[in-house]
């Protein structure tokens, strides 16, 4: 995201947000949609442990949920890609 105005992030949420790219990235999106921010939260270790104690349903469950609700698209790889409108309103 080329750190587009996020600057006041720490290093942990920048991490999340440049994962989040990366995912879009593969998907061929040209946005980060919420889907791809929820995967890259995934990664976070005490997160996991949250949504897994929390949850009704398996972090592998949910992740093949969330994958299938993205959709491939062609948009060449971008860092200075943008959060899509509802990502934005979070």
């Amino acid at each position: 995201i080329a750190d587009g105005g996020y600057f006041w992030l720490d290093e942990n949420s920048k991490a999340v947000i440049e994962h989040a790219r990366e995912i879009a990235e593969t998907f061929g999106a040209s946005v980060i949609e919420e889907e791809h921010l929820c995967l890259a939260l995934l990664r976070d270790s005490d997160l996991m442990r949250c949504v897994k104690s929390a949850a009704e349903i398996s972090l592998s469950e949910l992740r093949r949920k969330l994958i299938s609700k993205l959709q491939y698209g062609d948009a060449a790889p971008s860092k200075s890609m943008k959060f899509s409108p509802s990502v934005r309103a979070i």
